[in-house]
């Protein structure tokens, strides 16, 4: 079976195949559809490599589909505006409604990572999420941050419509936020410092690690865990995670810029 294909086909119980069904493509938006049996939706925002559209790109496909039972829907930013582009926040959220009305969703959990991990946020001000898991997540895209020499290529995507900061939205939204970062990127220790302190924000960081830790967890075999945990609502499985991985406070390091490009 061909590379392509393989990544697009899973299995049920039992030997059934199902494959994900494309439900929006065009110059601005991928939508793909993981039917699941439960009234649970999973919403997956991809990140930067994923606004490429590449076909078979879809993250945190195992977790999120939670053994075959979550309804996933993977929503594609594919001109990498960060969700800026006029109509687009208003389509997305149409969709989803209408999904949630014509499955009989009863619980909506949001996961991605960096410009997922934004938009999963984001969406929280449109849609009945109640958990969050984002790992690097951009907070701020003030002109500061996007005006960056590191920024270069992605600021010629982002329209003036951008939601510049999320802690209003984070402060105002009854979901609970799981958010992962390292302590090793210039952009992720502004956001870091950017954030509140509330109840329902709850943030982990892993000394030495960049804003590739999604990457690196997953390397290790241990994202999926993590995540699981972060969408399922089980403190237990994070408090875990952080008493292994992240086993005493970081040290505030001094800022360095990082001339690498935002995935």
């Amino acid at each position: 079976m061909p590379l392509l294909r393989r990544l697009w086909v899973r299995l049920r119980p039992g030997g059934r195949q199902v494959r994900p069904r494309l439900l929006v493509r065009d110059r601005e938006l991928m939508v793909n559809w993981y039917p699941g049996s439960s009234d649970r939706l999973v919403l997956v925002f991809t990140g930067k490599h994923g606004g490429r559209g590449r076909l078979g790109y879809l993250e945190f496909t195992k977790v999120s589909q939670g053994g075959d039972s979550n309804h996933v829907l993977f929503i594609t930013d594919l001109k990498r505006s960060w969700y800026s582009r006029p109509g687009l926040r208003a389509r997305v959220t149409a969709l989803v409604q209408g999904f949630i009305a014509g499955h009989g969703i009863a619980q909506v959990s949001a996961i991605g990572n960096s410009m997922g991990g934004y938009g999963a946020i984001l969406f929280c001000d449109h849609l009945p999420i109640s958990r969050v898991a984002a790992f690097v997540p951009q907070i701020l895209l003030t002109p500061e941050v996007i005006d960056a020499p590191n920024w270069v290529v992605e600021r010629a995507a982002i329209t003036d419509q951008v939601e510049r900061d999320l802690v209003p939205i984070m402060r105002n939204s009854p979901a609970r936020f799981t958010l992962v970062y390292g302590d090793q990127d210039h952009d992720d220790r502004r956001h870091l410092a950017h954030l509140p302190r509330a109840d329902n924000i709850d943030v982990l960081v892993l000394p030495g690690r960049d804003h590739g830790v999604a990457r690196w967890l997953k390397q290790q075999g241990k994202l999926d865990h993590l995540a699981g945990a972060m969408i399922n609502g089980d403190p237990a499985g994070v408090a875990d995670f952080r008493a292994r991985m992240c086993p005493v406070p970081v040290p505030k390091l001094p800022m360095h810029h990082d001339a690498r490009s935002r995935t």
